[in-house]
């Protein structure tokens, strides 16, 4: 499956986007950015996909996504108002 390329709404002033998300259910397209993507699984359970590995997450997990890396999460959650509570952090390591 190709991944699609995915924007990061980054404003021009700013290097880093902090982005703490309540949702039913993560963005479910495996996806890449420019950006490097530090996060934090606050509440949730699942499955990440990195390029070609599979790593279940739950609960305080912390995970650090490449510049361009392919990924997608793949929440457990089975009824929308449990959700999740990721905390991400988007910096571009080249500084553009």
């Amino acid at each position: 499956m190709k991944p699609l390329q995915f924007t990061i709404p980054v404003t021009p002033d700013k290097s880093v986007l902090v982005q703490e998300d309540r949702i039913p259910h993560f963005y479910p397209y495996l996806h890449r950015h420019k950006e490097a993507q530090l996060i934090w699984i606050r509440k949730g359970s699942g499955t990440l996909i990195v390029d070609n590995n599979f790593h279940d997450f739950t609960d305080g997990d912390i995970f650090l996504i490449a510049p361009q890396q392919s990924h997608v999460f793949r929440s457990n959650t089975g009824e929308p108002e449990e959700g999740i509570h990721p905390l991400s952090v988007f910096y571009d390591p080249d500084g553009s």
